[in-house]
């Protein structure tokens, strides 16, 4: 697989040059290849020039945006026939309970490893998964999960990190769902589809990393983000096998998308 890049900065300018992306936060200028990058992902509010949206598109390369509220993303046409979509429609409801079932098992498990009497309410969402129960659980989480940390962070500080790690492996599910020819706006249940394909990976990615969160030398966002950055980038074990992290993510899609058109496939909650 290529790689990801993610940005975070207040501000940034996205530009062309010959046929590498010119990243320009303010003063400080990089380059990125496209060749060996099939997302960029960005948190703050940036500027596009018209060049880099061609380069992007003519490279491969999806674009997620993240604006501190939601999420956009740059199409450059569909990359599956029509009956993907259509598909997606219909199997919407059995694709997305797979996706909120794992995050909720899992989330019971984890609970009852800390000792917290939650496990039992977590344990019963889990057998009834909805985006509500979901929500509910990320609560209970986030808090139980600050009360054993092993460094000394602000409250304020561990949601915002924790928002931060939310919306890069969305921006991470986007590109996934987009290459595997699905929808990654379609609604359910008042959510997009992309939230609630992105609850399995947090787990293993986001819930471990604020877990072991370790105060970087130079505190920023971006020093923040580089401790699940790195585990995207390592290896996770899935159903026997030790992958990239951004192949799970890819694997799930492209499975979701197999089920979509063919009603014997079925997607089955991940155990993590």
């Amino acid at each position: 697989m290529r790689k990801s890049r993610w940005l975070v900065a207040d501000t940034y300018t996205l530009s062309k040059k010959s046929r590498r992306l010119v990243v320009d936060t303010g003063g400080k200028r990089s380059e990125i290849a496209l060749a060996t990058t099939d997302l960029l992902a960005t948190a703050g509010r940036g500027r596009i020039t018209s060049d880099a949206v061609e380069l992007l598109c003519s490279e491969d390369t999806d674009l997620v945006l993240y604006d501190g509220t939601r999420h956009y993303w740059l199409d450059c046409g569909s990359r599956r026939a029509v009956e993907y979509l259509i598909g997606q429609r219909r199997a919407l409801t059995r694709l997305a309970e797979a996706a909120l079932t794992t995050y909720l098992r899992s989330a019971a498990q984890l609970l009852a490893r800390m000792g917290s009497e939650a496990r039992h309410l977590a344990a019963f969402y889990a057998d009834n998964p909805s985006p509500e129960a979901a929500e509910k659980v990320e609560q209970i989480l986030l808090v139980e999960i600050y009360e054993r940390l092993r460094v000394d962070i602000d409250y304020p500080l561990y949601t915002e990190i924790y928002r931060l790690y939310k919306a890069f492996i969305e921006a991470e599910t986007i590109s996934a769902l987009l290459r595997a020819g699905l929808n990654p706006a379609i609604s359910y249940r008042g959510r997009p589809f992309y939230h609630i394909a992105a609850l399995e990976h947090h787990p293993p990615l986001i819930w471990e990393s604020l877990r072991g969160l370790r105060h970087p030398q130079r505190p920023s966002r971006a020093s923040w983000l580089l401790q699940l950055k790195n585990r995207v980038d390592g290896l996770l074990e899935y159903r026997g096998r030790a992958l990239e992290a951004r192949r799970v993510i890819s694997i799930r899609a492209r499975g979701m998308a197999s089920a979509a058109i063919n009603d014997k496939v079925e997607v089955e909650p991940i155990e993590w």
